[in-house]
């Protein structure tokens, strides 16, 4: 029977008119809507995920989805069509890391990172044309955000930066993104209060 509390943990209108993705963290459960001709929403179609939790996400101009999944400590790529089509494409990749919990893709759609709020770390992937993941480093850590760091939330910019919201130690990271998806710190913001939750870049 279908779990009566999905607790959706994100909300996301696809590019090219791909429709709206819903996460669903308390039945392991990826929710599509297809638009109609007039601008609503279909019914929900829903996915397994492929690992338990999906969390945040972020898709990319071509229509991949890609998901970080909480409890798993993995993240999943999918492909979305204007159809209405879902399929797996890379399921459960590892990073070894607690928690990862929102995920951001870069502008020119070539790498993903998680926050892992659990590890003081983010995790990177290389998102190959084809939709699949790789994991950048073996042990899962691209980046540390140090002693006490718990990274909530990430965002990048147009200029190849990945700045990462840490909670932990109330900063705001910024990172270089090399042209093979390594980290490089360059800079972070002190002083930020501790209510702070969320993070955008443009």
């Amino acid at each position: 029977m279908r779990n009566t509390r999905p607790s959706a943990a994100q909300v996301a209108i696809a590019p090219r008119g791909l429709g709206v993705v819903v996460t669903e963290k308390g039945t392991s459960l990826i929710d599509t809507f297809s638009f109609r001709h007039n601008g609503t929403l279909d019914s929900a179609v829903t996915h397994a995920s492929s690992g338990s939790t999906p969390y945040g996400f972020d898709i990319s101009q071509n229509g991949t989805l890609v998901v970080s999944e909480a409890v798993a400590g993995a993240a999943s790529s999918y492909s979305l069509t204007a159809r209405g089509a879902f399929s797996t494409i890379s399921g459960s990749i590892g990073d070894d890391q607690k928690a990862p919990c929102w995920l951001v893709i870069t502008k020119d759609g070539r790498f993903a990172y998680t926050a892992n709020a659990g590890s003081s770390s983010i995790s990177g992937y290389k998102l190959d044309h084809d939709g699949s993941l790789q994991l950048l480093d073996s042990n899962g850590v691209t980046a540390s955000t140090g002693e006490n760091g718990k990274p909530l939330d990430v965002a990048v910019d147009h200029n190849q930066h990945l700045y990462a919201l840490d909670a932990g130690n109330h900063v705001i990271d910024g990172f270089a993104i090399g042209n093979a998806g390594a980290l490089t710190p360059v800079s972070s913001t002190t002083g930020m209060p501790e209510t702070m939750v969320g993070i955008a870049a443009f």
